[in-house]
């Protein structure tokens, strides 16, 4: 586990609204290949600069929750929440 900031890209969607632009959580960073940006709708991002990201960095562009709409469902992501005292964060949980 590693401090990461997580930055709010979409404050207006419904699952974003309430959080702070950016704040700062342990997790445990999963990098993605391909990034899945153009596939996705991106409603957050990790600031790789804030942690080591590792041989397999995202570089500016880490996104770390996301939605889309697939076969006609919506679908919503995040790749945070590895750690049981995650859901114990207020932030996290409004997520």
């Amino acid at each position: 586990m590693q401090n990461g900031t997580v930055h709010v890209e979409d404050p207006d969607h419904p699952s974003t609204q309430d959080l702070p632009a950016s704040w700062t959580r342990p997790e445990e960073w999963y990098d993605f290949d391909p990034n899945p940006r153009p596939n996705v709708h991106v409603l957050a991002t990790v600031d790789e600069s804030t942690y080591d990201p590792g041989e397999f960095a995202m570089g500016d562009d880490h996104p770390i929750s996301w939605c889309s709409v697939d076969s006609g469902e919506k679908v919503w992501a995040t790749a945070m929440g590895h750690d049981a005292a995650a859901y114990a964060e207020e932030d996290f949980r409004t997520t």
